[in-house]
């Protein structure tokens, strides 16, 4: 079965992949914005979500190494993406569990959402500079564009928003914590 998706915060897509493996379905793979998945034994898997480097780098292969050796498998990489597996136990399965590494995670899907965000605003700023139809049809030209990329950095804008508050009070915590 397969199943396309579009995810800008990556706890809803980890939270919609474990509520499909609760449903009896493993994720198989990942391409572009579908999900492959086959029928399992209901809650037999959860999932956890991380992003890192996008390219292969000695430091992801180490790192998929020393998940592997935690009993974690690595189901897809995708764009510096990856999907980890892990049977279910009962135990909470978490990446990060200490307070820095959390902070370093949110600020990375932070950078990499100002990105994304970037790219959608030059495009915007692009379609409302040009000429119309001097690049097709009109519809395309700048109907889709000018719909489209606002809802795209408001998403983005709100997610970053909400990553910026996790931040906030992951340090109050570690504050409190010290």
């Amino acid at each position: 079965m397969n199943k396309s998706k579009i995810f800008f915060d990556i706890e809803k897509e980890t939270k919609w992949l474990n509520s499909l493996a609760k449903q009896g379905y493993r994720l198989t793979g990942k391409s572009a914005f579908t999900y492959s998945f086959k029928p399992c034994e209901k809650d037999a898997y959860i999932y956890q979500v991380e992003k890192r480097k996008p390219f292969t780098s000695d430091e992801n292969l180490d790192y998929i190494n020393f998940i592997s050796n935690l009993d974690i498998n690595t189901v897809a990489i995708q764009w510096g993406w990856f999907y980890f597996e892990k049977e279910n136990d009962g135990k909470e399965f978490e990446i990060f569990s200490d307070i820095p590494s959390k902070i370093s995670h949110y600020k990375n899907l932070i950078f990499t959402l100002l990105i994304i965000g970037f790219f959608s605003f030059c495009i915007f700023n692009n379609c409302l500079n040009s000429p119309i139809g001097s690049q097709g049809p009109y519809i395309f030209n700048i109907s889709f564009p000018l719909i489209a990329n606002p809802v795209l950095m408001a998403a983005v804008a709100f997610t970053i928003i909400k990553y910026f508050i996790k931040i906030y009070r992951l340090k109050k915590k570690r504050l409190i914590n010290e």
